[in-house]
């Protein structure tokens, strides 16, 4: 039994520093292609917000949210999203996306923006797996 909580605090703590890592490759990312953004929010520099989303942009006066998700994997196409980020998802639509780091902590790592998931999933291009229900 021991064992097994420590491994569970082993694969938490991998998550958070990839996740804290893949946060920083983006924020690098959106500072080097500032893409006259007026504005770039990392919500999360300080430490954990809690918030549903990672960054808030701003480019011509419309604000754009996005959320990181980082896997040291150069493949794994399955993310989490908490049930608060899938809200948010859903009430931002075309103002919301995702940012999937691949191969994470490495020299290789890459970015692939996922923009309006909202509306991907509602028109079956992407799709929620798996699906859990708390009722």
């Amino acid at each position: 039994m021991p064992n097994q909580i420590i491994l569970k605090f082993q694969v938490r703590k991998l998550g958070e520093d990839v996740g804290r890592w893949s946060e920083e490759f983006v924020n690098e990312f959106l500072t080097r292609n500032n893409n006259n953004f007026s504005e770039i929010i990392w919500k999360n520099k300080d430490g954990e917000s809690g918030s549903p989303y990672d960054f808030k942009i701003v480019k011509n006066g419309i604000e754009k949210y996005i959320d990181a998700k980082g896997t040291p994997s150069s493949s794994k196409d399955v993310i989490y999203l908490s049930p608060n980020e899938w809200i948010f998802m859903f009430e931002k639509g075309a103002e919301y996306s995702l940012y999937k780091v691949y191969d994470a902590g490495k020299s290789n790592a890459r970015i692939e923006i996922v923009e309006n998931p909202s509306d991907l999933l509602r028109q079956g291009k992407i799709f929620p797996n798996p699906i859990t229900l708390q009722v």
